[in-house]
């Protein structure tokens, strides 16, 4: 229930308010005759939202506004204000209101207004700071929500998660870079015209709650609920905003839009139907709409009247009427001391179909306390326990996913230095909170239990290291060697990321271990395996060389003491046998080597520079785009080059002239090497990479596409025939970067490259 604070100079008003207000259950209002008054209650109480009137003598509702606005910053504050007051409103609004209410109109709808407000108020205050306490704590949880979520700082979407960029057809976080919610949304009644949020949006100073047509990536449109409301995130304002796909619901909508009132639309989808129920006699009184939700009409069930005891033995499932006879018993009594009723339970409708409902009741007394009269409130809930056994599930599922994962979450108070832990983590280092004491554990209490004795050292100072200012990457990460329950020394890899409230009077480590003792194991057994099949490789390429020497020594003697052509001819087909297999030993040498060390960051000028030392062509020359050029890939990438310069002296038919350049390109640069050799005809290029196609060995440039792939690089041949090779190598974003080097990369046609030699 929240507690209320209502502020006018009008006793009778304050009095009907109150009654209205609290009318639901929801509300606690109290009353302030004056905005002086009002400063002394917030002072003793503390208050969810303020309602106020603007004109009342002393001080009136904007003055208000301002105090609370400077002594309790965010709380809801409501202008409950009359008609014709619109300067009032605006006034309103850049000091800061929540909501504003006009005061005239029907008593009810003009107090279920107000009471509809100061819930929505409340309710996006409390959503406001507990989305600021728990930024860090619940960011899995946004990733993995049922709803399309985003955040926007600056008019720039800032953050989006994986079902925001489902629904609109993005794959990657990246591709969002500069875009704004006006590049997703459309005015419904502006056919393509891009959406510009109204001013007071601009100003962030009201949630808001609207309907638009959402642009996929595709050009195709759908239609979206969009709630935002202005937050804080990092000491900085921002919009988090709530996108539904609600193509079903609009469906649905105009289904109904035919047959059925604006106001009638707005309560069928709100599954709301109201009753009266007379404690004399024990029968409800129903209506149309009541008897809607209930598939069925008056002409079937004889009226609008209906008895207690038929409504039960009608509607309810036979499981639930002893509890709903018994509930009903018992407010039936006298004695029965409360005015308001909310109770939860099963109907199934006259088509046969089972629902759930929450009915909301309140009594109302005569002159001597007796009860009268019971209003009520019917509302079909089937769809939200639906989505709560959704949730459920898929928290079930979350559960198990962690666990097939071995992973556990923790928290660290840094200012008790206590750990909080569960069920998961627990079950990784065999023991449970029985054992322990419960969930909460000491932080030195944790250091004695389960860290490795050998690892007291590295866990002492990565463990200071976690206290400092969170990384560049987001979070900490290091491994050691815990000692479980059971005895069993486990390896765990734990990552961990800092909290500090606003005030920075709070801090707190979030983290999660990952039992990695299994792929560690399969990892160093791979090494093991690694290590003796290089050790046998080694052995068996030095045996066969040895052997190869001496073939072709023997060789090379018996050429000189031959002179029958037939022999030597006998002799030189022995020579290049031999030579085969001496290049295909030497290939299978270099094949074995690639992948076995990690990526490098490698200059690509130098590597040119060094492969035209080693065979020199007529005539270098590197393009701008290569000057800082670094790429990430194997070690080896200078075989790459060595391979593209030997096959054009080779195949080239004569003196070359070869061109290295680099140039931009969609997700990437592409990396070029140009001859102007006689080229490649048309029918070889398909073959080109395939292993053993060429004049020579054919493992060249085979070897050449397989190196460049290890880190995603592709390579293709583009080049004329008759007028030389082009090899093209797509280095995808993230694989390239420019050292030092401050310039631009080349555009075709408009840079030259420099000569070097």
């Amino acid at each position: 229930m929240y507690r209320v604070l209502y502020v006018d100079d009008e006793c009778g008003l304050l009095e009907i308010a109150q009654v209205f207000l609290e009318m639901s259950g929801d509300l606690k209002v109290d009353t302030a005759l004056s905005a002086h008054e009002a400063e002394g209650r917030m002072e003793e109480e503390r208050y969810d939202a303020i309602i106020s009137d603007y004109q009342m003598p002393e001080m009136n509702g904007i003055e208000l506004l301002k105090r609370v606005r400077d002594a309790y910053k965010d709380l809801p504050f409501i202008l409950f204000t009359g008609k014709g007051r619109e300067e009032v409103v605006i006034e309103a609004l850049n000091n800061g209101v929540t909501f504003y209410v006009q005061k005239g109109g029907d008593p009810i709808s003009q107090f279920k207004e107000l009471e509809h407000k100061v819930k929505n108020a409340i309710v996006g205050h409390k959503t406001e700071m507990a989305l600021k306490k728990s930024e860090v704590r619940f960011r899995s949880l946004i990733e993995n929500a049922p709803v399309a979520i985003a955040i926007l700082q600056d008019g720039v979407i800032t953050y989006a998660n994986p079902l925001h960029r489902e629904i609109f057809g993005y794959t990657r976080p990246e591709e969002y870079t500069g875009l704004s919610l006006c590049d997703f949304i459309t005015s419904p009644d502006r056919g393509m015209k891009a959406w510009r949020p109204p001013q007071g949006m601009d100003r962030g100073s009201l949630p808001f709650e609207v309907e638009f047509l959402g642009w996929r990536r595709d050009g195709t449109q759908f239609p979206i609920q969009v709630t935002a409301a202005q937050v804080t995130i990092s000491d900085a304002p921002a919009v988090l905003t709530f996108i539904t796909d609600i193509t079903e619901r609009k469906k649905t909508d105009e289904e109904l839009r035919g047959t059925m009132g604006q106001l009638s639309m707005a309560i069928d989808m709100a599954g709301l139907a109201s009753w009266e129920f007379d404690p004399m006699t024990g029968t409800f009184l129903f209506n149309d709409r009541f008897y809607k939700l209930y598939s069925t009409d008056a002409g079937r069930e004889g009226g609008y009247r209906m008895a207690a005891k038929d409504y039960v033995e009608t509607f309810v499932p036979p499981e639930e009427v002893p509890r709903l006879v018994e509930v009903m018993s018992a407010v039936s009594q006298p004695e029965y001391g409360q005015d308001f009723l909310q109770i939860e339970h099963s109907i199934i409708r006259r088509d046969g179909e089972k629902r759930h409902i929450i009915v909301r009741s309140i009594s109302v007394k005569d002159e001597n306390g007796k009860r009268s009269m019971g209003f009520g409130v019917t509302q079909d809930i089937t769809e939200i326990k639906r989505a709560e056994e959704r949730l459920r599930s898929t928290m079930g599922q979350l559960s198990m996913a962690l666990d097939m994962a071995t992973l556990a979450s923790w928290e660290l108070d840094l200012d008790t230095s206590t750990f909080t832990f569960n069920d998961q983590f627990y079950r990784i280092y065999a023991t449970d909170a029985q054992r322990e004491g419960g969930y909460q554990m000491s932080s030195i209490e944790y250091f004695h239990r389960f860290v490795y004795p050998e690892d007291y050292d590295l866990v002492r100072v990565n463990s200071r290291n976690s206290m400092l200012s969170t990384p560049p990457i987001g979070y900490f990460q290091f491994e050691h060697r815990i000692l479980r329950r059971d005895g069993e020394v486990r390896r765990i890899l734990v990552r961990s990321a800092n909290w500090q409230s606003e005030d920075g009077k709070h801090r707190r480590i979030f983290g999660i271990n990952q039992d990695i003792t299994e792929m560690r194991n399969a990892e160093e057994e791979v090494r093991r395996s690694r290590q003796k099949l290089d050790l046998l490789s080694d052995l068996t390429h030095h045996d066969i060389k040895n052997q190869i020497l001496i073939q072709t020594s023997t060789l090379e003697l018996m050429r000189s003491t031959i002179t029958d052509p037939e022999q030597l001819k006998r002799i030189g087909r022995l020579e290049r046998s031999v030579n085969i297999v001496q290049e295909q030993m030497d290939f299978t040498s270099v094949y074995q080597r690639m992948g076995t060390a990690l990526p490098q960051w490698q200059p690509i000028e130098e590597i040119v520079r060094c492969v035209q030392e080693q065979r020199p062509a007529k005539a270098l020359f590197i393009g701008k785009g290569i000057a800082g050029l670094q790429v990430l890939a194997d070690p080896m990438l200078i075989r790459v080059f060595h391979n593209l310069v030997e096959d054009s002296l080779l195949y080239g038919g004569g003196p070359m002239t070869i061109t290295v350049d680099c140039m931009e390109r969609d997700g990437g640069i592409v990396l070029s090497y140009e001859d102007d050799g006689v080229g490649i005809p048309h029918e070889e290029k398909q073959e080109l990479f395939t292993k053993g196609f060429g004049k020579g060995t054919g493992l060249g440039l085979f070897l050449s596409k397989e190196i460049l792939a290890i880190t995603g690089i592709t390579i293709r041949e583009t080049g004329e025939p008759g007028r030389g090779v082009r090899f093209e190598m797509f280095v995808p974003d993230g694989k390239f970067k420019y050292v030092n080097v401050p310039g631009t990369l080349s555009k075709l046609g408009q840079e030259e490259p420099s000569k070097v030699w």
